[in-house]
């Protein structure tokens, strides 16, 4: 059994003009919103073996935000460009390829593709739209993240702050 959790990035800014999206920040909201997951995830007491993150700048301040009330420390996150508006199947490989050591993942990226993912791997089938800082655990009935297929688990978690 592995446990997949999946996060949205906190609320962020629009984009300026001549401004990069992957370079925009969280609104006063958004950092409120993963304070808040950061916390909910405190008080029940979970846990990450390895926690992936858009490079993205608003993935990474809310990663950053949420692992501070875990008292984690910053070696756990990697950053990963391949997560910035990744597609589903990219999302899909990425966790398929994770060192069966790992029995529990975090990934904080973005829509629709974090959505999706959390969608086409629930048993339930139906299409679930994460609003910004929404956190979701799926149980996957797998032993190794190499097996993980299209509705092989079940949300446990969706909390939305």
């Amino acid at each position: 059994m592995k446990t997949l959790w999946l996060l949205r990035h906190g609320e962020a800014m629009h984009s300026q003009p001549g401004s990069k999206d992957h370079e925009r920040v969280l609104t006063l909201l958004g950092e409120a919103q993963a304070k808040k997951i950061g916390t909910w995830l405190h008080q029940h007491h979970v846990q990450f073996d390895r926690i992936l993150a858009s490079s993205a700048q608003r993935a990474m301040l809310t990663i950053t935000l949420v692992t501070k009330a875990l008292f984690l420390p910053s070696e756990v996150i990697h950053s990963e460009l391949p997560i910035y508006n990744a597609s589903v199947d990219t999302l899909q490989e990425l966790v398929a390829g994770q060192d069966d050591t790992i029995n529990t993942l975090l990934i904080c990226g973005h829509n629709p593709g974090i959505s999706v993912l959390a969608s086409i791997l629930s048993s339930g089938g139906e299409y679930l739209d994460f609003s910004p800082a929404t956190l979701c655990q799926i149980e996957l009935d797998i032993a190794s993240w190499s097996e993980l297929k299209t509705k092989c688990g079940k949300i446990i978690t969706l909390e939305v702050p």
